[in-house]
């Protein structure tokens, strides 16, 4: 059963006030532009906050990006037409062309289930091997008694998704710095002061994990983008620290990791024809990894949270479709009890609410005079 938590608010998205001794980056980030010749510009090069841009929203699609999923679908809607009018109009070809029809057919048939059943597997295997987290923050953290906050968690993650971006890192290197952080709260107290050093040094731990070689970020590069609040040293030890107390464990299943079998058993499952679309795997995936912002959704399995944001996305963008019997044979294979998913997906829409409200004001008081 899904342990209930305080709801984390999202952040004010207006301009941050000076930098605070607890805090130096992460807290006092305002989603302003990483430079690119910061990198080597030196000290005083990072400017963070000169230029606003809301940092902890899943974008939408923008008109003309859903104008462009309609007329993909729609297109995909066409194709299967002209294909259901041939077959319909085949009484006249020959028998043997009828045969091989039928053979194509049965080869298509069996490869589409030969794949449907890689992607249960798939999934079926990462559900066994996710965990529930505790409530490290009321715990491990004492509420920010000493220890980071909720809301010092959810600025740090906010943070580091945007250098995560800035360095040109793939978005699955965030998702296993974003999980490494947790673990780090949830195995240790963490002084806030030193939040933003364990975020860094997570996500070079990532890098090296998952990402290209030749775009890992050098501890130089790091240390002059994060205003030198930090030394060289400092970052190599603590990433040490990070490898003594999580042991080789530097992985845990995260929403993020459904995201590929999850859209192919989905459009598999009858599903509609968005679901080939680039641009609605596009939010899909950003709507995953912006979900480890909000500590309230981690009282749900990894699981259920990646089904809940199909369904989110599903019933936002193509409200036509049936999604709650897809929901209902999908919940099925991967034992998501349907109270549960129901539950999740209101949680959603509700921290998704909140962040467009907050992004509301930030922008009308930006506007003021």
């Amino acid at each position: 059963m899904a342990v209930a938590r305080r709801s984390a608010l999202p952040l004010p998205l207006g301009p941050y006030s000076a930098p605070s001794a607890a805090m130096p980056i992460a807290a006092n980030y305002a989603g302003g532009p990483f430079r690119l010749d910061a990198r080597l510009a030196g000290p005083s090069s990072p400017d963070y906050g000169t230029e606003h841009t809301p940092p902890c929203n899943c974008p939408s699609l923008t008109a003309a990006q859903l104008a462009s999923v309609q007329r993909h679908a729609g297109a995909a809607v066409a194709v299967a037409a002209g294909q259901q009018h041939l077959d319909d109009s085949s009484d006249g070809w020959s028998d043997a062309h009828s045969d091989l029809s039928g053979t194509t057919e049965s080869a298509e048939g069996a490869m589409a289930h030969e794949i449907r059943s890689m992607c249960i597997s798939k999934l079926r295997e990462l559900a066994d091997a996710e965990r529930l987290a505790p409530d490290f923050i009321s715990e491990a953290q004492r509420d920010g008694d000493g220890g980071v906050s909720e809301t010092g968690r959810q600025n740090l993650l906010i943070w580091l998704r945007h250098f995560n971006a800035f360095f040109g890192l793939a978005p699955d290197s965030f998702a296993v710095a974003a999980s490494l952080v947790d673990s780090m709260l949830e195995l240790t107290r963490v002084k806030p002061e030193h939040a933003d050093l364990v975020g860094v040094a997570c996500l070079r731990i990532a890098a090296k994990m998952v990402g290209a070689v030749e775009l890992q970020p050098t501890p130089r590069e790091l240390c002059i983008n994060c205003d030198n609040t930090f030394s060289e040293q400092d970052l190599d030890r603590m990433e040490t620290i990070v490898y003594n107390k999580l042991q080789g464990q530097f992985h845990k299943v995260v929403p993020f990791d459904f995201l590929s079998e999850l859209l192919q058993l989905a459009a598999l499952s009858s599903g509609p024809p968005i679901l080939a679309t680039g641009a609605f795997e596009a939010v899909v995936s950003t709507r995953l990894l912006t979900s480890c912002f909000y500590y309230e959704l981690m009282s749900y399995r990894p699981t259920t949270i990646a089904l809940a944001v199909l369904v989110f996305e599903l019933n936002r963008l193509a409200p036509e479709f049936d999604t709650a019997s897809l929901a209902d044979r999908i919940g099925a294979i991967l034992f998501v009890p349907v109270w549960d998913l129901d539950n999740c997906v209101r949680c959603l829409a509700k921290v998704t609410a909140l962040s467009g409200r907050h992004a509301e004001d930030g922008a009308a008081s930006e506007t003021e005079p």
